[in-house]
């Protein structure tokens, strides 16, 4: 269960308490985020055992090592890049791949609209969401999933991905063009897509 003292504390002074020993600390960090890692190594790899193994194997490394690491500033920067990199020391990188499905983009908002999906179950906005996903390549959907779902910066994306700045902010903008395009070309509205199921 997640320690409520540490919801008004940044991640600097969390961090520290950790490093320090302070094994509620770790018990909010794992509980504040081990979901998420988990739903991001879902959608880069398919071996979902190894995925639970990873992170598992993440926290008990923490904890293991914690009074030998560094301050960070972001510690959801800090577990996805190590999550990645776990994985893949244990998959080859041309195996990591992301599953299409609708979970890539829950709570999925940006800089063009609020939100662009909170579908599970109408089979038309999924087939619909599906194809717009197909329109973009595995590292456009990656990017936007780590920018839009997990809420890291161009800087920390491209440090996660091994890429320039630059590179990863065109990806974003080419991106949301080919987003754009495909709901003018078959006409649909955000709107539409973001309707919540009745």
């Amino acid at each position: 269960m997640m320690d409520s003292s540490y919801s008004g504390k940044d991640d600097l002074s969390i961090w520290r308490d950790f490093v320090s020993g302070d094994r509620s600390a770790l018990s909010y960090i794992y509980f504040k985020y081990a979901k998420y890692l988990l739903s991001y190594g879902y959608k880069i790899c398919r071996d979902k055992e190894l995925v639970e193994d990873k992170v598992q194997d993440l926290f008990v490394q923490l904890w293991v090592r914690h009074d030998r690491l560094g301050d960070t500033d972001s510690i959801k920067f800090y577990l996805f890049r190590s999550l990645r990199r776990k994985l893949a020391e244990s998959v080859k990188v041309d195996k990591l791949r992301y599953a299409v499905g609708l979970e890539m983009i829950d709570q999925f908002s940006g800089p063009f609209e609020n939100q662009l999906i909170e579908i599970e179950t109408r089979s038309e906005r999924k087939k619909l969401v599906e194809q717009l996903l197909a329109h973009l390549n595995d590292n456009q959907r990656d990017i936007l999933h780590l920018k839009y779902t997990v809420g890291l910066s161009n800087c920390e994306i491209a440090e996660i991905l091994g890429m320039e700045h630059q590179s990863v902010k065109n990806a974003v903008f080419r991106s949301i063009t080919k987003i754009r395009r495909f709901l003018v070309e078959h006409n649909i509205s955000l709107a539409y897509l973001v309707k919540n199921n009745m």
